[in-house]
């Protein structure tokens, strides 16, 4: 889970020209074709020639686009900069966890976590597992498949329903919910997103509700119940917080599990070293978050005061967007960024922020990106491209804040067993420390 993406703002920022948008502009080099294309290269040379890029957005509008590691990780954490600028109506979705600030944030994320917890997230472990192994052998007998529509989509959504509680009698609305939103902007019109996002609200408040006398061992239970003192989520928090929580997750996890694949894929002799060396996968999964984060930039922030980013000044009001996709490449910081190496030393990348805004379900991503990768190279050791063409076969979403794949073809080339003495991978991990 990361930011939520911005791809169409809700409520009154809807009709705001200066929050931007994911359309391409032919004035806008961040929102452009060329990024679409090779993102790496333009924000590259955006980091190399002119680190504090000033973009244009649509509506006319400006943004300053920080590239370098050191900026884009002091900003995450400066608080000056403003996530909440554009909600009027704190009790309306738009005020959820993501778009608050102190004093506001640090209530909601302290009831939040509170609930969810590096014990409870573990402890889902072995579903995953189970939910993963499924629906590989479901493809057991498959030559050819597409891992995204049915191994990294399915698994985060259902991942998530377990975490959150969702039971079988919720589980068709839920899912039905997750899959429209997921499919905004591509498929998905925004006034369908919005009618996905209030169904899945009122869900949520129906199961909270039943939850409340006869709670269960899941995350909405300890939502409704968790405490800080005599503070509590109230309703209208409760249905945001969980609403949040799915729109946060039903791209990064599948961008995040979909773009290591790739990465892999492309580099046979670091997945050939991760099948034999079952102890990098935690290393793994963060060096394939390093290298291709599911989350380009940030959300739109705003200057609450007159400030300094990089060479420029900013006054109270001005835009600014992170680029996290940049600074995970930065070469002052990770050296040789363009190279996958599973085996460089874990930690530093920005994608699931920093600060007091880190998200919230890096966790959760991150057990299920390790329980993903080393099933599906157990299983599928052969695993290729379906024709050897990235152009071809990894079909990426035409989104500039997502960098996520909307389709990947791939050569199964035989399975391996799947009972449990076929999975030293999974085998190999321990309890992960809280990083959450």
């Amino acid at each position: 889970m990361a930011d939520v993406p911005h791809d169409a703002p809700t409520g009154p920022a809807a009709g705001n020209p200066a929050m931007p948008t994911d359309m391409p502009d032919e004035n806008s080099l961040v929102y452009g074709e060329a990024v679409l294309a090779d993102p790496h290269a333009v924000f590259a040379a955006m980091r190399s020639e002119c680190p504090v890029h000033q973009d244009v957005i649509q509506g006319g509008g400006k943004v300053l686009v920080p590239t370098r590691y050191d900026d884009v990780r002091a900003l995450l954490t400066e608080p000056r900069l403003l996530r909440s600028f554009a909600v009027e109506d704190p009790g309306a979705f738009q005020g959820h966890l993501g778009n608050s600030d102190p004093p506001r944030h640090t209530r909601l994320r302290r009831l939040t976590a509170k609930a969810l917890t590096p014990k409870r997230v573990e402890r889902l472990r072995p579903a995953v597992e189970r939910i993963a192994d499924g629906l590989l052998d479901a493809l057991a007998d498959r030559a050819e498949a597409d891992l995204v529509a049915e191994f990294t989509h399915p698994l985060a959504a259902l991942a998530g329903a377990g975490l959150l509680g969702v039971g079988e009698a919720e589980a068709e609305e839920f899912h039905t919910c997750w899959d429209e939103m997921a499919a905004f902007p591509e498929v998905t019109s925004f006034p369908a997103f919005q009618a996905a996002t209030d169904r899945l609200g009122r869900l949520f408040g129906r199961i909270f509700a039943a939850r409340r006398d006869r709670p269960a061992d899941d995350l909405l239970s300890a939502l409704v119940h968790a405490r800080a003192g005599e503070d509590r989520l109230t309703d209208a928090e409760l249905e945001q917080t969980a609403v949040f929580l799915v729109i946060a997750s039903n791209k990064t996890v599948p961008a995040m599990l979909g773009n290591a694949v790739l990465a892999l894929l492309d580099h046979p002799d670091q997945a050939g070293l991760l099948r034999s060396r079952p102890d990098l996968l935690r290393g793994a999964v963060e060096e394939c978050l390093r290298y291709e984060a599911p989350v380009a930039l940030t959300n739109p922030l705003r200057a609450g005061e007159p400030m300094s980013v990089g060479d420029r000044e900013l006054a109270a009001g001005d835009l600014v967007q992170l680029a996290l996709i940049a600074a995970n490449r930065d070469p002052e910081r990770f050296p040789d960024p363009d190279r996958l190496d599973i085996t460089r030393p874990v930690g530093g990348h920005v994608s699931f922020g920093h600060g007091i805004h880190m998200c919230l379900g890096a966790q959760l991503s991150r057990m299920t990106g390790e329980v993903a990768l080393g099933r599906l190279i157990e299983r599928f050791p052969a695993l290729r491209l379906a024709h050897d063409d990235p152009s071809r076969d990894a079909v990426r979403s035409r989104e500039h804040v997502m960098r996520r794949l909307s389709a990947l073809h791939v050569a199964l080339g035989g399975t391996a067993r799947a009972d449990s003495a076929a999975h030293p991978v999974a085998s190999a991990i321990s309890v992960p420390p809280d990083r959450s």
